[in-house]
């Protein structure tokens, strides 16, 4: 990750707002923004689940929630929504979007960090196909066993341990499933991902307009990032003024209800590999953020 892309970015926040998922790292917010963090457990629940963060410092929990299922916060009632590395462990993201998309107020802000699979372990898994994420969501379906398959098939089985160790492919998933294992269920890249927003705009009504977007830096970081728009603005939005950073507000916690688990949250993703050349992409993102809204 690069905090000083991250650190740009974040400057189109403002207001109140909420982060996924941030566990030990938090979106650092310009000065004087305050920011509610949503997760699956409690910080104590947390630490048990995660024993190799036992002694990080995680944020505080405001709300006991997931993506998928943000029912704790009122329709329309946040400034931004901030998920790195969230979506792509999401079971179903529309569903996650629909409700990112239901908290935020009209023109509030969607920060939208995913890791780029070329130079992380899903380099050798196919890109989540628009088809198959529009098949999946109206009825209801994840297909859940067939994402851990290609998790064993296409990134396990490429790591270092698996030569020394040489599991049994189906006796793992059966394991991972029974872990409720955290995997990334779907790899975008840049230009996919603008695919699936565009599939989701038009099936099911949900409008961001792409403010920015900054790619990934081989070597330097392993995602890409989106800044999205609920709603498309009557004129064209300018980036806001650089900011002066500081430790992020916390707002007042409230009491978080008992709420059954939902998706597991983002985890930081490793396995970082050699640079691949992205100016080209870069550059095809670029000319595509300048159509107008209507352009498809």
């Amino acid at each position: 990750m690069s905090s000083a892309k991250r650190s740009e970015l974040a400057r189109w926040l403002g207001g109140e707002g909420i982060e996924l998922g941030a566990l030990h790292q938090p979106l650092p917010v310009p000065a004087g923004v305050r920011v509610n963090y949503v997760d699956r457990l409690s910080v104590d629940d947390l630490r048990l689940q995660y024993p190799e963060l036992a002694q990080a410092d995680l944020v505080p929990v405001t709300h006991i929630g997931s993506a998928e299922d943000l029912v704790a916060i009122a329709d329309e009632s946040v400034d931004f929504v901030v998920a790195c590395h969230v979506l792509e462990h999401l079971e179903d993201p529309t569903r996650g979007l629909n409700e990112i998309h239901r908290v935020l107020r009209e023109g509030g802000i969607f920060f939208c960090a995913l890791p780029e699979p070329r130079v992380t372990f899903d380099r050798e898994r196919e890109m989540t196909s628009v088809e198959h994420l529009m098949h999946d969501h109206p009825a209801g379906r994840t297909s859940r066993r067939d994402h851990f398959v290609d998790w064993v098939d296409n990134v396990e089985r490429h790591q270092p341990w698996w030569l020394t160790e040489e599991p049994d492919p189906q006796e793992r998933v059966r394991l991972l499933l029974d872990m409720d294992y955290s995997i990334h269920y779907h790899v975008w890249r840049p230009d996919t991902f603008l695919d699936y927003l565009g599939a989701v705009r038009r099936e099911y009504g949900l409008i961001f307009e792409t403010l920015a977007f900054a790619g990934c830096q081989p070597g330097v970081d392993d995602e890409f990032i989106f800044i999205l728009r609920k709603g498309v603005a009557p004129l064209p939005v300018t980036a806001p003024a650089p900011s002066t950073y500081a430790v992020p507000v916390v707002a007042e916690p409230e009491a978080p209800a008992a709420r059954p688990p939902g998706a597991r949250p983002a985890l930081r993703d490793a396995g970082r590999a050699a640079g691949v050349a992205a100016g080209a992409l870069s550059a095809a993102i670029r000319r595509r953020l300048r159509r107008p809204p209507h352009a498809s």
